[in-house]
């Protein structure tokens, strides 16, 4: 017999007894302000703690973006589940049999909803069972057994983790049929594919749990043929994986006790990283961390250690999870592993010990950036500006208000390596940024802009250097009317990249010819045009020429509030630089 009368009462006493702190506390650090308890907010960008928690009333509160609610509310937003999952998440912290008791108030008739997404993962449990004791008792799966037991893990490691294997002699459909189960749910839960047959045939099967530890989802590992490495299951309505790191149910604890959090890429990376003592690490199930997850880590940990593959994908991963969680106040360090080793082989061979040398060693997240972006250039670098600036070009996505406290630390190493000042650096990349979002608004026009554009190009032939007074993010728009100046102003950028600031004239003009027929043809040899003050002219002709964009745009973007002051702060300073009274624009 059941224990509540009604469903109001199993609710009112989950809420009574599962201490709001202590659940809270699992997921986020919290400490005591008062009679409040403070911590960094898991629901929204949060650098400094504005997230309170009262143990008295049972509530908590985001002074930062307006999250509010009891201990419920918090299990299902934080773990994207249902009301009544949520009910059962916590009654096994309070020791209620939550499914129980529902049934037996079902059964008194009592209106109570029911969870549809229960009825999934109890297929995806079912399926891992299923698949779990094909590996360990079929006789077929000695050879899977062994690729395992090669990769270091043991039996223990493969019961503790619930491995399997979907046999392709034992595939789970033909099981299903037998049983004269519904295919349905399974289908749903992406563990068969519509025509029934078994969605990870042939693969080692890896459960993926949410961070309840309940199984969402099953992931494959390729041991033998072609194919992907790892494939995980599709998304279903119990599994978005980019809310889900593997290993999290398992590492959220000993993270917080540790302070720390270390990321790698495969599930056999995280299974045998737990099974040489850092139980501290997870793997996120895409190409990178998602911001509801570094969101999560920030909200628990201080620091972050990123163990990507080194290729260009582990490359990506690494900058875009950095960024992210620089951007929270989490310190992160960047672990490279030597011969491109994957962690997995690195744990087995040099064990703990070595392992922790490695974390120790771990460069600094803006440290390894600036190098990235360094790349070859050297200090004595002719046009080391103009190149630098190009590698920069290809951070600038990540050139955003919540970063730029770790770009002030980039551009600060890259100022020691190459003598360039890192209040510069910070300010060029911001600009490009500002461009990119800007010129994504096409002006097709003429008249104006054809007459400055002409005796821009002009200019640039005589004297080319000057090209550094006009924003690279605008070259583009160009095109359009005068495609040749776009071209032009692509070779001096080439040109300046090989060769001094102060290279003769003649030598731009052989490498003109040698590139661009129809540009050499315009050359000037001995044509009336006046040389006295160049660099000015072409100032003047530049800052003219972004009046008149500027202008075009606002009229383009008065929907747009923020871009909108944006544009007339920008218009305002070609302005007054085409006024400036040392230039003498007006004068030409």
């Amino acid at each position: 017999m059941g224990k509540f009368q009604s469903f109001e009462e199993l609710v009112s006493y989950i809420k009574e007894h599962a201490d709001i702190i202590d659940v809270i506390s699992d997921y986020v650090e919290l400490k005591r302000v008062g009679a409040q308890w403070m911590g960094k907010c898991p629901f929204h960008p949060d650098k400094n703690p504005s997230f309170s928690v009262s143990g008295e009333k049972g509530l908590y509160h985001c002074f930062g973006c307006g999250a509010s609610g009891d201990v419920i509310k918090f299990i299902e937003d934080i773990e994207g589940v249902s009301f009544i999952e949520a009910l059962e998440i916590l009654g096994e912290k309070v020791g209620i049999d939550v499914e129980s008791e529902l049934r037996e108030l079902r059964g008194k008739k009592d209106n109570i909803p029911t969870s549809p997404a229960k009825t999934l993962k109890k297929a995806v449990a079912y399926a891992a069972e299923y698949y779990h004791r094909i590996l360990i008792s079929e006789s077929a799966s000695k050879v899977v057994l062994q690729y395992l037991y090669e990769r270091g893990l043991e039996n223990t490691d493969i019961v503790e983790w619930k491995l399997g294997f979907a046999s392709p002699t034992k595939p789970f459909y033909q099981f299903i049929k037998e049983k004269r189960l519904s295919m349905k749910p399974f289908i749903e839960a992406g563990i068969l594919k519509k025509d029934g047959t078994d969605t990870m045939r042939n693969r080692i099967i890896i459960p993926i749990a949410d961070g309840t530890g309940k199984f969402v989802s099953l992931g494959g590992r390729l041991w033998k043929g072609e194919g992907p490495k790892y494939l995980n299951g599709p998304e279903t309505p119990i599994f978005k994986k980019g809310n889900i790191l593997f290993g999290m149910h398992r590492a959220r604890k000993s993270g917080k006790e540790k302070g720390r959090m270390i990321f790698v890429e495969g599930y056999f990376d995280v299974i045998l990283m737990h099974k040489y003592g850092f139980t501290e690490t997870v793997a996120p199930l895409g190409t990178a961390v998602s911001d509801r997850a570094s969101r999560e880590i920030a909200s628990l940990v201080k620091k972050a250690y990123l163990i990507f593959d080194p290729d260009a994908a582990g490359v990506k991963a690494t900058i875009s999870t950095g960024f992210k969680l620089s951007s929270l106040g989490t310190a992160v360090y960047v672990v490279n592993l030597p011969g491109g080793m994957d962690p997995d082989e690195y744990v087995v061979e040099y064990g703990e010990d070595g392992m922790e040398r490695m974390l120790i060693g771990g460069t600094p997240f803006a440290e390894y950036v600036s190098t990235l972006i360094i790349g070859n250039i050297e200090i004595h670098d002719t046009g080391k500006v103009i190149k630098l600036m190009r590698n920069l070009e290809n951070f600038s996505a990540f050139a955003t208000d919540g970063n730029r406290e770790i770009w002030n630390t980039i551009a600060t190493f890259i100022e020691k390596q190459l003598s360039i000042p890192a209040p510069e650096i910070v300010s060029r990349l911001y600009r490009m940024k500002g461009g990119q979002r800007i010129s994504s608004h096409k002006v097709n026009v003429s008249g104006p802009y054809d007459i400055l554009e002409k005796g821009i190009y002009e200019l640039l032939l005589i004297e080319p250097i000057n090209y550094i007074y006009l924003p690279s993010e605008f070259v583009e728009d160009f095109k359009p009317h005068m495609d040749k100046l776009a071209r032009l102003l692509g070779l001096i950028t080439e040109f300046y990249e090989n060769h001094p600031e102060d290279e003769p004239l003649e030598k731009f003009h052989i490498f003109i010819r040698s590139r661009d027929e129809e540009i050499a043809r315009d050359i000037y040899t001995g044509r009336d045009i006046p040389t006295q003050d160049i660099s000015k002219r072409f100032i003047c002709l530049v800052s003219r020429w972004l009046m008149l964009k500027y202008r075009d745009l606002l009229q383009q973007s008065r929907n747009n509030p923020e871009t909108f002051q944006e544009l007339m702060e920008r218009k305002k300073i070609a302005e007054t630089i085409y006024t400036h009274k040392d230039l003498g624009c007006s004068r030409m």
